[in-house]
């Protein structure tokens, strides 16, 4: 899992949305209350285990912070430097997180 830096979150949220405009196959799950949105290509990433460790997990914690030291702790998870890199993991598989 990708975690773009928080300083860039909506506006790489908005060029992901654009890249993929035309696609059926993105899904962006908005997690208001604590202001993540979440950006996933469905064809190759596995949903259940977005949801068994991400969004379950996410709505587990009592506060953003606390969701960020769960998902930096997973060792499968990098943080993406920028929007290409981000795009290019959700590519191979990867799910993002966006602080906005």
């Amino acid at each position: 899992m990708d975690i773009p830096k928080k300083t860039t979150g909506e506006l790489t949220i908005a060029w992901l949305r654009e890249k993929f405009s035309t696609s059926v196959d993105i899904i962006f799950r908005e997690l208001q209350e604590k202001k993540v949105t979440q950006a996933y290509v469905k064809s190759i990433c596995d949903s259940k285990l977005v949801s068994d460790y991400v969004i379950k997990p996410f709505y587990e914690m009592n506060h953003v912070e606390e969701y960020e030291q769960y998902i930096h702790s997973q060792p499968s998870t990098t943080v993406a430097d920028n929007k290409e890199k981000a795009l290019k993991d959700m590519l191979k598989g990867s799910a993002a997180d966006y602080q906005l």
